[in-house]
């Protein structure tokens, strides 16, 4: 938590700098599954992880830790909010620089009236706080949110309150091909 503070406070003035280099999508993938796999298990969860073979052996050029924190950031709310059912990560290609990230979840979801200033700071749905969020400060979706606009990308959230939430987002890259 402290690291994020100081991610939001170096965003603010300014001084906030991205790390790109070449990666593979599967060292993400890899991680994903291994931090959050038996996490998913042991809740009874199905954790799916969508990439197609192509683009998991891609060489992608971005900041592979940014890509990651945002990840972790969706996922582990997923986690949080789904009692039952599954959680989804979904990566694609929109053309030859985009990359597009889903995490869909079958929690709890959120109302439309709610979801408004999620991406604020601070902003939670205050009516789950005690039985779900009792440990979060309401940054992780606004840092999330920044990470990817300065990844010149855009976050998207779609919820249905009892039916689960899709959190998507995009990113420039560049792809230097195939192995």
């Amino acid at each position: 938590m402290t690291e994020d503070i100081l991610d939001l406070a170096k965003m603010q003035v300014g001084i906030f700098a991205l790390t790109e280099n070449t990666f593979k999508m599967s060292d993400i993938l890899t991680d994903i599954s291994f931090i959050f796999g038996i996490q998913c298990e042991k809740k009874g969860l199905a954790l799916v992880i969508e990439c197609s073979d192509s683009l998991r052996h891609s060489d992608i050029w971005s900041d592979i830790n940014r890509i990651r924190q945002v990840l972790l950031n969706l996922i582990s709310n997923a986690f949080k909010f789904t009692k039952e059912g599954s959680i989804k990560l979904s990566v694609t290609k929109v053309d030859a620089f985009v990359l597009r990230f889903e995490v869909a979840d079958t929690g709890i979801g959120i109302s439309e009236s709610d979801s408004t200033g999620l991406f604020q700071m601070f902003g939670m749905v205050h009516k789950h706080r005690d039985e779900f969020n009792m440990k979060g400060t309401g940054l992780g979706l606004t840092i999330s949110q920044k990470l990817v606009e300065r990844m010149d990308g855009k976050m998207l959230l779609e919820s249905e309150e009892g039916k689960g939430t899709t959190v998507s987002f995009t990113i420039k890259q560049h792809c230097t091909g195939s192995k």
